[in-house]
């Protein structure tokens, strides 16, 4: 009997953008077609970091929930309630974190992710951290963590889902697609030629189309040629992988393809080269 703990801040899953609901999502299926007792445990919280304190009756409730369920695993999604593990009568707790700078100690540092960083490497004995890449299982472990107590666990995706088109009607366009921030870089590329931008909050950029809903993921990622995603800092990010599924070759960073190797459908360009926009369009 599984409890998949999601973050608490939309819906499970998600209308339209939304990684980790996504992958919990995913997950649930999946252990629903193997006939396993699964339950998504997501209860809505406002984003104040005080209601995430442990004393809040946000995180009392979210305990007694979870023992009320008599479950035989915990997985939680959501690194901030780390907190709670030592109030959780579930003897197998798994902790995934989901932030993007997980070997990057000046990141972890700037965003205050410290505390949260120093709990996973701890070696909590109850508590095993589900890490998403190798580099990141690798940085922690060099900061103290048990090797006894980490495991990779890839990020995944339903290939059911997706369309696969042998003669994409976009074959020539490059697709960049996400929700626009700072970190995925997108502002840095939008001049890049025959790059389609897609994603929530691109409203004045150049070859920005728009915002796709997931339906709309599914069915028309296959129609374009290859992906782009040169991002500052990424755990593992699925939409590689479901445009890898989709038919598209894919061009990432090192930061963005912790998980892969170059080969004819791969190309990773080196972090130190994401300022040489000639270099990339090439």
């Amino acid at each position: 009997k599984i409890c998949l703990l999601g973050p608490g801040i939309m819906s499970i899953p998600p209308i339209g953008w939304g990684a980790v609901e996504i992958l919990i999502w995913e997950y649930y299926c999946e252990l629903k077609k193997q006939n396993i007792d699964v339950t998504i445990m997501n209860k809505f919280r406002s984003n104040s970091r005080e209601q995430m304190e442990i004393r809040s009756n946000y995180c009392k409730e979210l305990i007694n929930d979870i023992n009320n369920g008599n479950y035989d695993f915990v997985h939680i999604h959501y690194d901030c309630l780390f907190h709670i593990v030592p109030f959780l009568r579930c003897k197998k707790i798994g902790l995934t974190s989901h932030y993007p700078y997980l070997n990057n100690i000046e990141m972890i540092k700037k965003d205050g992710f410290e505390y949260i960083f120093k709990y996973m490497v701890s070696n909590p004995i109850n508590c095993l951290n589900l890490v998403l890449a190798h580099d990141d299982m690798k940085f922690m472990i060099d900061h103290g963590c048990n090797e006894s107590t980490i495991y990779k666990l890839e990020n995944g995706i339903d290939k059911n889902k997706f369309n696969f088109s042998q003669n994409p009607n976009q074959k020539e366009k490059t697709i960049y697609l996400g929700k626009i921030t700072a970190r995925k870089g997108q502002k840095k590329y939008e001049n890049l030629k025959n790059v389609h931008i897609i994603g929530p909050g691109g409203q004045g950029l150049n070859n920005w189309k728009g915002e796709w809903t997931r339906d709309e993921v599914f069915k028309k990622l296959t129609e374009y040629g290859n992906l782009l995603l040169l991002s500052e800092g990424e755990a593992d990010p699925l939409v590689v992988k479901e445009a890898l599924i989709a038919g598209l070759g894919v061009v990432i960073n090192e930061t963005s393809g912790k998980n892969f190797n170059p080969n004819d459908y791969i190309t990773i360009i080196p972090d130190n080269k994401l300022n040489d926009l000639l270099y990339i369009q090439e």
